[in-house]
Formats: structure tokens, sequence, C-alpha cells
């Protein structure tokens, strides 16, 4: 499981975002992927959806029961997220 999929700022729109959402899609055997988007993340939103990702909802990221190898995230991770789908 990823937690967390960011650009530096300063290093957007040199297709790492893209580089790195394949590498960690590559060889996944599902049927569909579901990401939590920050509602102020418009250009990950962007990006997720000229990779084929649409809209599902709003989700609110639960962290209990994940496996934790390191810290937990920070606190304003917290409260709604856009939800986004892909499928096969």
């Amino acid at each position: 499981m990823v937690r967390e999929l960011a650009v530096a700022p300063e290093c957007r729109r040199r297709g790492l975002g893209r580089g790195l959402h394949a590498a960690v899609i590559e060889g996944a055997e599902v049927d569909r992927i579901t990401l939590a988007v920050r509602p102020e993340a418009e250009a990950a939103v962007r990006m997720y959806e000229a990779l084929g990702y649409r809209d599902v909802g709003d989700m609110t990221p639960s962290w209990d029961g994940v496996p934790v190898h390191g810290p937990r995230p920070p606190v304003d991770v917290e409260g709604p997220h856009r939800a986004m789908g892909a499928f096969n």
C-alpha cells in the first residue's frame, strides 16, 4: 500500500508524478484503484483525470488498521478528500 505520492512544488510539470504513478501500479493485478486526493490539489486531480481516473465521490481517509512503517501521517491529512477511481 502506498499512503502518499507527492512531487515537491519546485519539481512539478516535469512528468515526475506520472512516472511515480506508473512505478507504483506497474504489475498490479487489480480491477480497481481508488485514490484519496486532497481537495486543494487541483493539479493532481488533472493529472489523474488524464491518466483515466474519474471522480467517484468524497471520502475521509482512515489510517486505522493500516500497517505503519514509520510515523503516522500529519493531522492535515484528516477530513474529506476527493475520491477518484480507475477501473479495468
